[in-house]
């Protein structure tokens, strides 16, 4: 979300020099690779594989190494890798559909409805936190550059920031590992046979 929907317009003109709407229109691959993954990745878990850790491993793997190619090198990538790089951070982000059906397979029926309720608290609050933490990067990082009454971010701003999202992105590939397999059935209601 922070280079979706906050800062990737002014990365792809500050350190690219596009337009806005040039800008915009890769972006747009994002949310692009993102609505053909999120039922592609479920329909894989559900009917392909019948499992939820695999699919959910691969997507935040992905996640991770777009990531990597974003924060790490000390140049930016090639500008002719942008529209791809940006359509598969959507394709994997598609991932985070599985965890619904992991969230509820892993509960008592009984109570699904308020661990799935309880699971959106986290996501929306790291959106808001992601948002504001890359905004601390970028600012703290600022060499005083400004255009037309906006602030302008080198490179290395942009950097730390993406770092902060590669990170993050690692941390969700490592819990995804840890993620109980359920195999598309609900393993509490298994577990608990009494309850």
């Amino acid at each position: 979300m922070p280079f979706f929907g906050l800062w990737g317009v002014p990365y792809l003109a500050q350190v690219y020099g596009m337009s806005r709407v040039g800008a915009s229109n890769v972006l747009m691959m994002t949310a692009l690779g993102l609505l053909i993954s999120a039922p592609l990745i479920g329909w894989i878990s559900d009917r392909w594989l019948g499992l939820r850790r695999p699919p959910l491993i691969a997507a935040t793997a992905l996640f991770a190494a777009v990531w990597a190619l974003l924060a790490l090198p000390r140049t930016p990538v090639p500008p002719e890798w942008l529209s791809p790089l940006c359509f598969l951070l959507g394709f994997a982000s598609g991932g985070v559909s599985l965890v619904f059906p992991c969230i509820r397979e892993v509960n008592d029926p009984r109570h699904v409805g308020v661990a799935l309720g309880s699971q959106n608290l986290p996501i929306f609050l790291g959106f808001a936190v992601m948002q504001w933490l890359t905004g601390v990067l970028l600012d703290a990082n600022w060499a005083g550059a400004m255009v037309s009454g906006s602030r302008v971010y080198p490179l290395e701003a942009y950097r730390a920031a993406f770092t902060l999202c590669f990170a993050v992105a690692l941390a969700s590939f490592l819990m995804a590992c840890l993620t109980t397999e359920t195999r598309c059935r609900n393993v509490w209601a298994q577990a608990h046979p009494h309850a």
